[in-house]
Formats: structure tokens, sequence, C-alpha cells
């Protein structure tokens, strides 16, 4: 693993680890949507990646990112979305999804530490991802989460929608009526749960990427640059004027 615990990594940025069920009410915000179950961790983490010639070689571990380990489960009863179970590491703040993996019979999810948790990355076989925890009991409870829904046929097992699929073909097409505009009523029980500032760039990764600062230190210099070069011209044709 890396030299810097998730405390450590977070207070660099400034952030409190106090973790609170706000947090979690933003991720469950974030993923979850009709026909998907989301199961979120109660801490953080830090990702870190390593391939098997890095442990074959005794290089370690690469640190990649610190978030909130999330499980994200689509039953595929939704016609717009497949059935698949993913794990990811969503940012704490905004819900951004830092990493992402999805989960199959060769992912093997396991803890070889209470606190440290490793899978294989499906893209790439070789690959390998580790979660390191530095609550245990938050460490405990996502791992049981996952063998939960990994050790149960209907959520592996991606035959289930086909065959319902299948038997909604032979029943026949459902009609299904629209509701009037009239019956439709303004939003209501809304509650604002994610909110970012301009200052937040120093705290949140994915806000310093996505809209970094504007280099105004170079656009002063170059205006003072212009502005210094049209003098010089003014004094210039000045000198040359009759």
């Amino acid at each position: 693993m890396g030299d810097l615990t998730v405390v450590e990594v977070y207070e660099a940025g400034g952030c409190s680890m106090d973790f609170t069920d706000h947090d979690v009410l933003q991720i469950e915000s974030a993923f979850r949507s009709y026909k998907t179950e989301v199961y979120v961790c109660a801490g953080l983490a830090n990702l870190y990646f390593a391939s098997v010639q890095d442990m074959a070689d005794m290089q370690g571990w690469k640190y990649h990112s610190t978030g909130i380990p999330t499980v994200v489960f689509d039953t595929g009863d939704c016609p717009r979305r497949k059935r698949k179970l993913r794990i990811l590491l969503a940012e704490r703040g905004t819900g951004f999804i830092l990493w992402q993996d999805c989960v199959d019979n060769y992912t093997n999810y396991k803890a070889p530490d209470k606190g440290f948790h490793t899978m294989m990355v499906s893209t790439d076989r070789r690959k390998l991802a580790g979660f390191s925890f530095d609550d245990e009991q938050a460490a405990s409870d996502f791992l049981r989460t996952i063998w939960t829904l990994t050790t149960n046929p209907d959520v592996v097992s991606p035959m289930r929608t086909r065959e319902k699929k299948h038997r909604k073909k032979e029943g026949g097409k459902v009609k299904f009526k629209l509701p009037k505009k009239c019956d439709i009523s303004q939003p209501c029980c809304f509650q604002h749960i994610i909110a970012v500032e301009e200052k937040d760039r120093d705290v949140i990764p994915s806000l310093g990427r996505l809209c970094p600062r504007p280099p105004f230190k170079h656009a002063q210099k170059a205006t003072s640059d212009d502005n210094s070069a049209s003098d010089t011209c003014d004094k210039d044709s000045s000198s040359y004027s009759y």
C-alpha cells in the first residue's frame, strides 16, 4: 500500500474526516434510480492499483484517489439499463465517479486484511485494485454487502433478466395510458443536498481538473506587455510626426 493513510490524504486537501449521514445521502441520491439499488460504505477509503508484475517485483501499490466505496446494482427490470453490478469510488462532496468497475465471476473481491480489500480489474486481469480503509467496521460491512450480492445467483446471473423479458413478450404488450399534464403536480419535498463553490477547487480534486483556475497572472502580464508595446509605438510615431 502507500505511505499515507486515508486521514492524511484527505486532510491534506483541507477536508474534515468526520463522516456523516449527509455524505451517505449525497452518494445515494447521485446513483439511486428506478430499479437500481445503492449500497454506500460508511467511511472513506484510499484506492490503489498494482499489476501482477508489480507484485512479483515487490514494487507495491500505487495510490490513485480517495473517496467513498459504493456498490450499485442495476436489477435489469428497467428497460433502459442492463443488469449489472458495479463497484465504484465516489468523490465526497460531489458524488462524481473517481473510478468504477463491473463485477463478474472473476472479480474475486476479498479481504487480505481487515482494513484492506482487493479485487481483479475486469478490463485487465493482470491488474489488481485495492481499497485501504481506516474504519475496519465500515470495511467489514462493505465486504459483507458485496459477498451477499455476489453469492446470490439472481444477482450474478444475467439469465433472470432475459427470462423475464421472454415472459413479458409471451403475455402480450400491456397498454399504458400517459397521465395528463393537469394531473402532474409541481415539484415537492425538494431537498438541495450537493452544492459546490469556486473556493472548493482546492479541496475537491475533480473540480480542480474540470474547472481549473483561469491564468490571471499570464493574462495580466500579456496585457501589460501589450500596453507597453502600444506606448512604444505611440512614442515612435510621435517622433516621426511633422
